[in-house]
């Protein structure tokens, strides 16, 4: 018989990947990146080393600034006119929100209109 000399390839693990973003923008979070098999072992070739395929680091470890901000009120606006010259009648007079609540903060309590 005639053989063909076999091909012995060593497992290789490829180029990490690109570290994904970080799971938050302040306070601590984690992002992570893989690497897989490049080649396969084959014929009796070495197999993969026992490395981690997956790599996790810590990020964005800078405490967060933004302090906790409850909403707050606008002034309320002038009284409108009377609905109506006779009868009974309706005035009205409003107010927004003058700061919206921080992440942490509380909504605005109390009626608008």
């Amino acid at each position: 018989c005639t053989q063909r000399a076999c091909s012995i390839t060593d497992c290789q693990w490829g180029d990490w990947s690109d570290w994904a973003g970080c799971s938050v923008s302040c306070g601590g979070g984690s992002r992570q990146r893989d690497r897989e098999v490049k080649m396969a072992q084959t014929d009796g070739g070495r197999t993969c080393s026992a490395a981690p395929k997956c790599e996790i680091q810590t990020c964005n470890t800078n405490a967060c600034t933004t302090a906790c901000v409850d909403a707050k009120w606008r002034p309320w606006t002038d009284w409108s006119g009377c609905s109506a010259t006779c009868a009974s009648s309706l005035r009205w007079r409003r107010r927004d929100t003058n700061v919206p609540p921080g992440t942490c903060g509380r909504p605005v309590s109390g009626i608008r209109e």
